[in-house]
């Protein structure tokens, strides 16, 4: 009996400190999001790139408020949920507007790195095969007339760049879910 009670114990303290680290990745995820936010507007701002620069602005804006509420209440469904539609938001925008000299497309390659913590293993691979469609549809297909006109070399190394990404993703993914449940 006295097993028993140990074990559960044990999985309940699990439990509070799986819950803690995501909380925490939670936290520094959104902070830092909307600190490179609020500098992209500036970066923005000072390129003459008045469209990025008002979307740098919303998403910094958003994530430094998900981080204020969930700091205040403990309460991570907002974060996920904001994720989701900020991570959407900002593959569309520097897929159509280009960043700032480049800038949008460090974020646009880095989406599988940053979601590695964010979302369990189904909810990493919808979101990123999302964005790499994205990503495809908006460079090789008819729709690349209404994108920012990247060059011939970029068409081609991103969507390679990202799938390679993608895949290191799928790994570390992987292996952090086989350490949890180790």
């Amino acid at each position: 009996m006295t097993l028993l009670k140990l074990k559960k114990y044990f999985t309940k303290l699990e439990k509070k400190i799986s819950q803690s680290r995501t909380y925490h990745v939670a936290l520094s995820l959104s902070l830092i999001i909307g600190l490179q936010g609020i500098l992209m507007f500036f970066v923005c701002l000072k390129d003459n790139n008045i469209s990025s620069a008002r979307i740098s602005l919303v998403y910094g804006t958003v994530m430094l408020f998900n981080f204020t509420y969930t700091f205040i209440t403990k309460n991570l469904k907002p974060f996920y949920i904001l994720s989701y539609i900020v991570l959407y938001g900002l593959e569309l925008t520097f897929l159509i507007g280009g960043g700032s000299e480049g800038f949008g497309i460090i974020w646009m390659t880095a989406i599988p790195i940053f979601t590695l913590y964010l979302f369990d293993f189904k909810h990493f691979l919808v979101l990123n095969n999302i964005c790499y469609l994205i990503i495809i549809l908006g460079l090789w297909t008819p729709l690349s007339q209404f994108i920012y006109p990247y060059n011939a070399v970029f068409k081609a190394r991103f969507p390679i760049v990202y799938g390679l990404i993608f895949i290191f993703g799928i790994f570390l993914k992987h292996r952090i879910s086989a350490t949890e449940n180790e």
